[in-house]
């Protein structure tokens, strides 16, 4: 969706179709941060996906409607400024999150398995091992998004294109860095039912992933190599 704030603490952004779990939204026409706000963490608190830093509670999106949500006019015009205009992206999980025990580790879920889409809560282990977390798609997953909203840590991504066999590579957003290759982060391939995280992310208390898997017909996830010319495929 698009739309334009109003600077009021309720401008109602309709359009939708289905009543979305995940925003992100991102100001057009002005210099202010991305927002990331989903009905697993709750809709008092937001976190950033061009920042490292901790979630914070800031309530920048009061409700998710049937429709489409609510935005509020705090933070410096992240969502509401008066005349600002924003692009929102909207997807459909499961509604309210249930437990997932099909990992090491119990997840919180909340899983649209028909569209492949996912948000995944869970505490990071401890101890220097690796675990395994259910995400609740019924697919191998394809692309996901992962960051511990209690430290200061960059946001890790892994992409099927990465690596081959067994899929131990990961790209940061907060970074220019190009592909790193090894098992810190993610350890051996996805499966339908469980993702494995690598003991480099110990002791970053709770995680949010959103998971993505390919639906046939649907969405696909891929990559290409650039050509150098102005007509690249």
């Amino acid at each position: 969706l698009t739309y334009t704030g109003d600077g009021t603490s309720s401008n109602r952004i309709s359009g939708l179709e289905f009543k979305p779990d995940f925003v992100w939204i991102k100001c057009r026409n002005d210099v202010k941060w991305h927002a990331f706000v989903d009905s697993v963490r709750g809709n008092d608190k937001t976190i950033f996906p061009n920042s490292a830093g901790a979630q914070v509670t800031e309530t920048h999106v009061p409700s998710f409607n049937e429709d489409g949500f609510t935005v509020d006019d705090i933070d410096s015009g992240t969502t509401n400024e008066n005349s600002f205009t924003y692009a929102a992206w909207c997807w459909k999980a499961g509604g309210a999150s249930v437990s997932n025990t099909d990992g090491d580790v119990t997840s919180t879920v909340s899983a649209n398995q028909e569209a492949g889409f996912s948000i995944v809560s869970f505490e990071s282990q401890t101890t220097n091992i690796d675990i395994t977390v259910g995400h609740g798609l019924g697919r191998k997953p394809a692309f996901w998004m992962w960051k511990s909203i209690d430290n200061s840590i960059d946001w890790y991504m892994y992409h099927q294109s990465l690596s081959s066999t067994p899929h131990e590579a990961w790209i940061n957003f907060t970074t220019s860095a190009a592909t790193t290759s090894n098992g810190a982060a993610w350890r051996n391939a996805p499966t339908s039912t469980v993702l494995t995280q690598g003991s480099g992310f110990i002791n970053q208390n709770t995680i949010i992933m959103y998971v993505w898997a390919e639906i046939p017909g649907y969405s696909k996830f891929g990559s290409y190599t650039g050509n150098g010319n102005t007509d690249g495929t």
